[in-house]
């Protein structure tokens, strides 16, 4: 599973079990069980606060389980009626997968395919600024553009953006990023 969905997924069940779940609480969370910090979950929400973090988390959960309920409820009526082999139970099964692939790729899409704008003062931005100066420093430095697994360790390590925050906040793929870095150092 996508360390991302694994991380909104481990999220909402937190907040289930905690409304009241603190910034700060969460951090120590994440980085106990490696999964995404709070301000890499900014990113990729678009938000810059907790609270309207999880409001956000909590409206696309909403209207994703009504949709899934309304159609788990027309397949449960299908199987009482026409048993779990009849053409329709299928069709609607089909349904409920065509739902949840297509929300995947919709929330995807949105999230790698578009550059953010940030205010000129966030602090998200100015970090993920100071990150993409470090991956073109490193670049530089060794002469080669580092892969995820590289990238990752010295993220960690120096507590720069991760490659999907950096990947999300410009709109371009990890190759598009190496691109972009390898033309402007001339490498």
């Amino acid at each position: 599973m996508n360390l991302y969905q694994k991380t909104i997924k481990e999220l909402k069940n937190q907040l289930n079990k905690n409304p009241r779940l603190k910034r700060e609480e969460w951090d120590i969370y994440a980085k106990q069980y490696k999964l995404l910090s709070s301000i890499v979950i900014y990113a990729h929400e678009d938000v810059e606060h907790w609270e309207d973090l999880k409001n956000k988390i909590k409206k696309i959960d909403k209207k994703l389980e009504k949709e899934i309920e309304k159609i788990r409820k027309k397949l449960n009526r299908s199987i009482v009626i026409n048993g779990i082999n009849s053409k329709q139970t299928h069709q609607i099964n089909d349904e409920i997968n065509e739902l949840i692939n297509l929300y995947y790729e919709v929330v995807k899409e949105n999230n790698r395919k578009r550059a953010k704008n940030y205010p000129v003062n966030s602090k998200l931005y100015e970090w993920y600024k100071y990150s993409y100066k470090k991956l073109k420093e490193e670049t530089k430095k060794t002469g080669k553009f580092p892969t995820v697994n590289e990238w990752t360790i010295l993220a960690k390590k120096y507590e720069y953006n991760s490659y999907q925050v950096i990947e999300y906040i410009s709109g371009l793929t990890w190759n598009e990023i190496r691109e972009k870095i390898l033309k402007e150092i001339n490498i």
